[in-house]
């Protein structure tokens, strides 16, 4: 009789102990990724993160795995901007004013990391855009071929960190890391690009000019080719901070 209740009291040890390693390893999980923190894989925005996409599967950022987050999460639709949905999914545009609109407060402060690819170049195509007017914006854009611009306008005053040479060849996917600031504390803006294999860095660029604040803020981002020029471009990913140092350096 007590070798039997021995018996059944180890088998009980055992089940306990089974269900205490899974529930370790299952939490360990959830710790992996920084910032992901649901166990469908999706971003939460906290932490100065305001903004994330992924486009897995359409618009609207909280689909798929991963998914992002925001406080507006199904773009509205302008032109022929679409979709191409898979595990790499992204948005494409073929012509000028193709793009995606979400409602997002520009901060005065922030940061984004995005994935990008110039597909067919024509001066000034645009990959993003936080746009109140012509003399309050913040874009990232193509000035020139294989150049990649982010250029600030506050109160009609401009300051921009352009990449020249060769960092954006067409067909080629880089990441991107902007960071700007208004007031007096240097770098102002500043801008590097990587690439996708193995994140060395191809190219960096700033400027020590003061951001003038902009007197109407843009409460909008559009995602996308918003300029008028006819150049295509994919977005693979785009994050937003509220704070010049959000966005990481490596580790993408």
């Amino acid at each position: 009789m007590i070798k039997k209740f021995l018996w059944i009291y180890a088998l009980c040890l055992w089940f306990v102990l089974l269900i205490a390693v899974n529930v370790s390893w299952s939490a360990g999980m959830m710790m992996v990724g920084g910032g992901v923190g649901t166990a469908g894989g999706c971003d939460a925005c906290t932490g100065g993160l305001i903004f994330s996409a992924y486009w897995e599967t359409d618009s609207d950022i909280t689909n798929g795995s991963p998914c992002g987050c925001g406080s507006d999460t199904t773009g509205d639709l302008t032109g022929a901007a679409s979709t191409v949905t898979g595990e790499d999914g992204y948005i494409s545009t073929t012509n000028g004013e193709d793009y995606y609109t979400y409602g997002i407060t520009f901060p005065a402060s922030g940061s984004f990391l995005a994935k990008i690819s110039m597909v067919t170049h024509a001066t000034g195509t645009e990959f993003f855009k936080f746009y109140y007017d012509n003399n309050n914006y913040l874009s990232l854009a193509a000035p020139s071929t294989s150049d990649l611009k982010l250029d600030y306008h506050g109160n009609a005053t401009s300051s921009a960190a352009t990449l020249n040479s060769d960092e954006l060849p067409a067909g080629t996917d880089r990441w991107a890391v902007g960071r700007w600031r208004t007031g007096s504390t240097n770098p102002s803006i500043a801008l590097t690009i990587y690439s996708v294999d193995d994140e060395s860095q191809v190219g960096t660029a700033s400027t020590a000019t003061d951001l003038t604040a902009m007197t109407s803020i843009p409460i909008y981002i559009y995602v996308g080719n918003h300029s008028a020029v006819n150049g295509a471009v994919r977005i693979y990913k785009l994050k937003i901070w509220d704070t010049y140092d959000g966005a990481p350096s490596s580790g993408f």
